[in-house]
């Protein structure tokens, strides 16, 4: 059976969706149903298994979509939109839905992660406040937050918790480019990011050991941010699913898709207007990108000093097996 990572989601309109998978004649679907909400889906789509594609229209209006994918064999998978379509906060996704090494799955709607939400519209307060989010975890540190302090709907204000990291953001980042030996090259700066992310393994340890902390303490849904929601939250989201027992080809996976969702033309205009910068557009996007090697930076640093990640959870995070056992129970189904 096809995967949720190996399905592709897209709104091609305000209620219209398109769903797109790399075809297998192994795996063919037989019926996929959308609706406002995982039990109550109705709405059905023209599957082509050769082209692997179905598009749906004219859904009705919800915050989000859920859409059940119903296998020739008898297997169905549940699927969610994973990002939602915030106009103050492109990065805004549910990181639920991915298969475990054991097979369980992720839930859907426990587990968001996304950039600063300062820039929210009304309706993005609204759209948010229907997700149910009782906890935010706040990765900013305090001149950030004094910056770009977050809305919030009045009448759903979450619980709020700063676990400030200064390395991944860019003002750490521009504190370090005079630093650069080489100067200020591209090659330089993507060293630098995946210097930076080694760091968030290596000496941030405190910051994600609270988070887990509070994770296993809250019984509603979780958003981690922080400015841009790339690394500083892509490592925190990692080892989340990591925890949860999801492989690690999974968690690069979750972490790439911020170079799909996030504009990188915009932040760099955003980023040369807020630090007043004149360097070439070669040398400010690998700041702004997430690439593979960035990640990676950071596991194999876990690998080198931990020997594993479960090490690392256990040893660096405080997270046991009965801890993992709990969170498993909170956030997985079968």
């Amino acid at each position: 059976m096809l995967q949720a990572e190996q399905f592709e989601l897209e709104r091609i309109a305000a209620h219209g969706y398109r769903l797109r998978w790399q075809p297998q004649p192994s795996h063919l679907i037989a019926a996929i149903a959308a609706g406002a909400a995982a039990d109550t889906l109705t709405t059905s789509a023209i599957i082509d298994n050769v082209r692997g594609s179905a598009e749906f229209n004219d859904l009705e209006p919800a915050a989000r979509h859920f859409f059940r994918v119903q296998f020739s064999d008898g297997s169905q998978l549940i699927l969610a939109e994973r990002r939602l379509a915030l106009h103050g906060t492109p990065n805004f996704r549910d990181f639920g839905g991915y298969t475990t090494g054991a097979g369980h799955r992720v839930r859907w709607g426990q587990l968001y992660r996304s950039g600063h939400l300062s820039q929210l519209s009304d309706n993005d307060l609204q759209v948010i406040a229907a997700l149910d989010i009782g906890l935010v975890c706040d990765f900013r540190h305090t001149s950030e937050r004094e910056r770009a302090p977050n809305r919030y709907a009045l009448e759903h204000r979450p619980r709020i918790e700063h676990l400030p990291i200064i390395p991944g953001s860019a003002a750490d980042v521009f504190s370090q480019l005079s630093t650069l030996e080489n100067g200020v090259r591209a090659e330089a700066m993507a060293q630098l990011m995946i210097d930076i992310n080694r760091d968030l393994a290596l000496h941030q340890q405190e910051a994600y050991k609270k988070l887990f902390r509070l994770l296993v303490e809250n019984d509603s849904a979780i958003l981690i941010h922080c400015a841009a929601g790339k690394d500083r939250t892509g490592f925190g989201a990692a080892l989340i699913l990591a925890a949860l027992g999801v492989p690690e080809a999974t968690l690069l996976h979750d972490y790439l898709l911020t170079d799909k969702y996030l504009p990188i033309e915009r932040e760099l205009h955003n980023v040369r207007k807020k630090y007043r910068l004149d360097l070439p557009d070669a040398v400010l996007r690998p700041m702004l990108e997430v690439r593979h090697e960035y990640l990676r930076g950071a596991l194999d640093a876990v690998h080198q000093e931990f020997g594993s990640l479960e090490n690392y959870l256990r040893d660096a995070l405080a997270v046991d097996a009965a801890m993992q056992r709990e969170l498993r129970t909170k956030l997985l189904t079968d």
